[in-house]
Order: C-alpha cells, then sequence, then structure tokens
C-alpha cells in the first residue's frame, strides 16, 4: 500500500469491480461533459 498526507492508494481487488462501475456509469456526477 502506498501512502503519503491524505491518501492511501492499494491494489485494487475483484470485490472493487462493482463499486467502480457505479462510479463510471454515473454520469450525473461527471464534472467534465461526456
Amino acid at each position: 500500500m502506498l501512502t503519503s498526507d491524505g491518501h492511501r492508494l492499494r491494489a485494487l481487488e475483484r470485490t472493487d469491480v462493482d463499486l467502480l462501475m457505479d462510479w463510471e456509469n454515473a454520469s450525473e456526477d461527471w464534472w467534465m461533459g461526456a
């Protein structure tokens, strides 16, 4: 795991896929145009 002030990064796991797909497909949350 990589860490710094305010951030933690870890390797992706299989259980992360559903959450990532939800984020990717939530166009109402995109701050730039689609």
